[in-house]
């Protein structure tokens, strides 16, 4: 499937009988990436204000808890062992997904070979 905004022009159809043009797929997943799409946004945001409000040894007290389920230890646990060796792919990403990613700039550079058209529509107020 072409990308939004392609250029249809640009697009060559592949030919009967033709190799792939992408014989090894789609990347796979890693598990990181696994465990972070099977989070809900509901176990983001709870986990991020465990991670951000409690003390090391209470987040422990609460993975020793009978009453607390073992995917969501199974999570803290990783977080906690990815933190402890200093890896915070898991904590940026959760950060992400319940407070939006900070804004990035983009530095632009490019040499057209043809005239920029500005059109600017202006509305009258009523």
């Amino acid at each position: 499937m072409a990308k939004k905004g392609g250029n249809p022009q640009n697009l060559i159809p592949a030919k009967k009988g033709e190799p792939s043009r992408n014989p090894d797929g789609r990347p796979k997943l890693t598990e990181i990436e696994k465990e972070a799409r099977e989070m809900t946004r509901q176990e983001h945001a709870e986990i991020t204000k465990l991670i951000h409000t409690k003390t090391k040894d209470e987040i422990q007290e609460i993975l020793t808890s009978s009453e607390t389920p073992i995917i969501r230890a199974m999570r803290i646990r990783r977080i906690l062992k990815d933190y402890e060796n200093k890896d915070t792919f898991i904590l940026d990403d959760l950060d992400q997904r319940n407070l939006g990613a900070p804004k990035q700039a983009v530095d632009l550079e490019a040499t057209l070979n043809q005239p920029i058209q500005v059109i600017i529509n202006r509305v009258k107020p009523e």
